[in-house]
């Protein structure tokens, strides 16, 4: 049984490129795109950064995902 993971990202080179990765890494999961616009916090810490748009896009998707944060 596969494994759902959201990639959530606008960027569709970025995301063939990230499935494709997973594809020969880790076949068992499938990798899905969906776009938010979501805020950014203004912070100098990029891991703080990161982990606040992980929480808003968990509080919308509420499933297991990954985000692009470039």
């Amino acid at each position: 049984m596969k494994k759902k993971i959201v990639f959530v990202t606008g960027n569709s080179g970025k995301f063939g490129a990230v499935k494709r990765f997973l594809a020969k890494l880790a076949p068992h999961i499938e990798l899905e795109q969906v776009a938010l616009n979501l805020p950014e916090i203004q912070s100098l810490d990029i891991h703080e950064i990161a982990r606040e748009k992980a929480r808003e896009a968990w509080n919308v998707l509420k499933r297991p995902l990954l985000i692009d944060d470039g």
